[in-house]
């Protein structure tokens, strides 16, 4: 999870309206768990507000001292997961803590986030006209209220839908992956969360299901599309949703998985709950054990040292190589350009040719059609809307596909077509430009001559790696470690 520290002296405002937002809710901040404990004092309480309103939207605020005052389905995740010592890169304890103590604040929602949002609602759509629900509304909204005469007031949740069939509710949490048929512990984790949270308000779900989505990168991307055209045109895609089951899984596939109800896993949730939220608002440091460190003994560490120096090695010469290959890129343009390479020219090295291009500005072509020979743009640009049964399932519920078009980059077949059309002369909108390629042939002894030279560096380079790896170089002082680790916080890389 991405943060920043607070300190409102050097973050630049991103939202106009902050002071607003600040005054909204400046009283509010005083009925934060941590604030009303005493643990965070009311200055340091509204410092936390000050940046959080600087960098956030009035509802993004709401949202954030929502989350403060308790703990989210994943935050459980995060300490369940240390406290059983099980490797999880997505959040720490230690930084967990200070998301509650308000010494950090989350950054906005990236994208991705607000793409899941609208692809949630999709699949929410789908859900209730698959299994004929209702969708509980009222439920939902108490799920997330924040009680503190609860007995665990840490428990508040907002689940992916809560529906509802006569007197029965369902609870589903929504997720989406390339394979929806795998459940792992993150998903159990969840649902046992949220149903612990409806049974604090003395509901009962019936089923706890998983709903695993995955939808075609494309079509996803048809469906972003749309639900930003106009304010009603995400309302009118989720009315549309509901009638995304008929098609096929390759475009969209919602499974659902029916999980078994285990009570062990609801006592470790409250457990590990209720003994972390204590420690937060109590003040008290985080309970946070560290495995001591490992350290190889003299074999393991040179083995690790020599392949480690290697694979350094190996990396840094591929980019010295593609920055040499960027330069005789240059070089070759640069030298060839005051030849007469006519389009007739014969090159005499084969190896490597200068292969010459007529670009088209076509974004000046189509304004200058557009603003002078009052040509429709429907002529000259690509259509936004051009997935085949996104429209069709659009048509049959009886709407208008027009007012949702949007013209974006111009198409060059269209342009030469309008252009022979009305005679118009389009040699003023191009620019002769050169690349070099290597030879692209696939067989022959020009394919021969070039494998052969290809064939020919793998041994200098693997030598170069070699030496490069026991030179003096790769022994710099900064590659090797402190002798004490700064920090116990890991860094991990998402892969």
């Amino acid at each position: 999870m991405e943060t920043i520290k607070v300190n409102n002296d050097i973050i630049q405002p991103l939202q106009e309206s902050w002071g607003d937002t600040y005054h909204h809710f400046q009283n509010r901040t005083q009925t934060i768990p941590t604030v009303a404990a005493g643990v965070v004092s009311t200055e340091s309480a509204l410092a936390w507000l000050k940046t959080a309103s600087k960098i956030h939207p009035l509802n993004s605020v709401d949202r954030l001292i929502h989350q403060v005052s308790g703990l989210g389905a994943k935050d459980i995740r995060t300490l369940i997961a240390h406290d059983r010592k099980e490797y999880f890169p997505e959040d720490s304890p230690n930084e967990l803590y200070e998301r509650k103590r308000l010494s950090i604040v989350a950054t906005p929602n990236s994208p991705v986030l607000e793409r899941e949002k609208i692809l949630t609602n999709v699949a929410r759509a789908m859900l209730l006209k698959q299994y004929d629900l209702d969708r509980n509304f009222e439920l939902e909204k108490k799920m997330a209220t924040i009680d503190p005469s609860r007995k665990a007031e840490w428990l508040i949740g907002n689940p992916g839908l809560v529906a509802q069939k006569g007197k029965d509710n369902f609870l589903f949490d929504i997720q989406f992956t390339s394979n929806t048929n795998e459940v792992d512990q993150g998903d159990l984790v969840r649902l046992h969360y949220y149903d612990l949270v409806a049974n604090t308000i003395t509901q009962q779900p019936k089923h706890l299901s998983l709903a695993k989505v995955y939808i075609e990168p494309s079509f996803a991307d048809a469906i972003i599309l749309m639900a930003k055209t106009s304010k009603n045109s995400e309302k009118l895609l989720t009315q549309m949703a509901a009638d995304f089951s008929s098609l096929s899984d390759n475009k969209i596939k919602v499974q659902v998985h029916q999980i078994e109800k285990k009570p062990d896993l609801y006592k470790e949730i409250l457990s590990v709950g209720q003994k972390h939220w204590q420690q937060i608002i109590s003040g008290s440091t985080p309970q946070i054990n560290t495995d001591p460190y490992l350290k190889l003994d003299s074999q393991g560490e040179e083995l690790y040292i020599n392949k480690a120096k290697a694979f350094l090695a190996a990396t840094q010469t591929v980019k010295a190589a593609e920055s040499a290959r960027k330069e005789t890129i240059e070089d070759f343009l640069k030298s060839v350009s005051g030849l007469d390479i006519s389009d007739n020219f014969i090159p005499p090295y084969t190896g490597a040719l200068i292969r010459k291009y007529d670009y088209l500005d076509a974004e000046s072509a189509a304004r200058y059609f557009e603003e002078n020979l009052g040509i429709d743009p429907v002529h000259l640009r690509e259509q936004g809307v051009n997935v085949e049964m996104l429209k069709q399932a659009f048509v049959r519920m009886g709407g208008d596909l027009s007012p949702f078009y949007e013209y974006g980059a111009p198409d060059k077949k269209s342009i030469e077509t309008v252009a022979e059309q009305v005679d118009f002369d389009l040699s003023g909108f191009y620019t002769r430009q050169m690349r070099p390629i290597v030879n692209p042939k696939t067989r022959g002894p020009v394919h021969d001559a070039i494998k052969t030279i290809r064939d020919s560096l793998a041994n200098p380079i693997k030598e170069l790696n070699a030496k490069t790896a026991q030179s003096n170089a790769m022994d710099n002082r900064n590659l090797l470690p402190a002798q004490q680790p700064s920090s116990t916080k890991q860094t991990t890389m998402k892969i």
